[in-house]
């Protein structure tokens, strides 16, 4: 509390730095959100990317670090945002009502970005859900294609028309691979929207708490 002896010295100098600390955090926060504004960018061009000639590993592997970087900043900025709800009951009442409004605002935008964060994280695993079972369903249908009566040179023959069909069409080559690569990026993809889901109805919970808290300072 105020009234116990501060290791910064007086209260004057305790406040000061505890100004410090709320504008760092403010700042922090700021560049955060504007950080996952882009990482939301990227990952909304790079999904719709996947399944076209263009799709490739550097794609996939792009798609997984920015959604594992934009995952860390949220983490990130669920804790500085409780830090900073904590401090916005610090100090005069004039310190108070700016630092709530400042809390407030930054609190928004991060719902705002957390939501369509979500939304565009659900449409990139459906991508590319379609262009896995899609590309499943191509694969068996040529696998299961030929018989034991087929000669050799029909059975190339078949595969260059297959391949020459798969280039007219500007689709992808399926293979294995690729298939338990989808698959995983799937799995990476839906497990940080449930992280996401997580993180909001925190955030949500410690709002509807702070509001509690206000509320009965201020009465």
């Amino acid at each position: 509390g105020w009234g116990q002896p501060s290791p910064f010295g007086s209260p004057a100098s305790a406040a000061a730095s505890t100004d410090e600390t709320f504008s760092k955090l403010q700042k922090q926060s700021t560049n955060d959100i504007s950080q996952i504004a882009n990482s939301i960018a990227t990952l909304k061009k790079n999904s719709q990317i996947v399944g076209t000639p263009k799709d490739n590993e550097q794609l996939r592997d792009s798609i997984r670090d920015t959604l594992h970087a934009a995952q860390s900043l949220a983490r990130g900025l669920n804790t500085d945002l409780r830090r900073l709800l904590d401090m916005a009951q610090e100090g005069s009442e004039a310190t108070q009502s700016k630092r709530r409004r400042v809390a407030d605002k930054l609190k928004k935008d991060f719902e705002t970005y957390l939501k369509e964060f979500r939304e565009v994280g659900r449409a990139a695993a459906e991508k590319e859900r379609q262009v896995l079972v899609k590309g499943r369903a191509s694969h068996d249908g040529h696998a299961g294609g030929s018989t034991e009566t087929t000669s050799l040179l029909q059975q190339q023959q078949q595969q260059a028309q297959h391949f020459a069909l798969m280039q007219i069409d500007s689709d992808i080559t399926f293979n294995q691979h690729m298939a338990q690569g989808l698959d995983d990026e799937i799995k990476e993809i839906e497990s940080a929207v449930l992280e996401l889901n997580d993180i909001f109805r925190d955030l949500g919970s410690l709002v509807h708490d702070q509001t509690i808290a206000i509320d009965s300072i201020e009465k």
